[in-house]
């Protein structure tokens, strides 16, 4: 099922919260940490996904797009904790992600569903990794594509 299209749908909804890009696990230990600046959000579109097969070309999937918001969380010098300053722009950040996608429908340009409502199942709490800070915001949801070809 190519999720590629729903994934520009939701980038183009998200792009006014901060930079946003396809996630390949570009911020995770053993990489070179992320190859954009933060703070930056990842969409992770779900893999291996059982699709049914309905009437007039359409393909149906139910499956979890994850969003991951990742900021500059530096560490105070002498005591290391870190500034919470830079944890409350990290969480006012989150919250804007979660406003533009939660409930959210998404649409193609011929006005076809591309989804059904995101609805978020859950987030993780602000995960340390080499000086940023990092949460992943799950979101449910049905997704169609309509080219059998793909």
């Amino acid at each position: 099922m190519d999720t590629y299209t729903i994934y520009k749908a939701v980038k183009e909804q998200l792009k006014t919260a901060g930079p946003v890009f396809y996630y390949m696990a570009q911020y995770l230990p053993g990489k070179d940490n992320t190859s954009y600046k933060v703070p930056a959000i990842y969409i992770e579109m779900p893999k291996n996904l059982t699709v049914n097969f309905y009437p007039r070309k359409i393909k149906a999937a139910r499956g979890v797009i994850k969003v991951h918001v990742v900021s500059n969380a530096p560490f105070a010098a002498g005591d290391g904790p870190v500034q919470d300053s830079q944890l409350q722009a990290h969480q006012a950040l989150v919250n804007s992600v979660d406003k533009l996608a939660n409930a959210q429908v998404f649409k193609d340009g011929q006005g076809r569903l591309l989804t059904q409502q995101l609805i978020n199942t859950g987030a993780n709490n602000n995960v340390m990794q080499k000086g940023c800070v990092v949460n992943v915001l799950s979101y449910s949801t049905e997704m169609f594509d309509y080219n059998l070809q793909a």
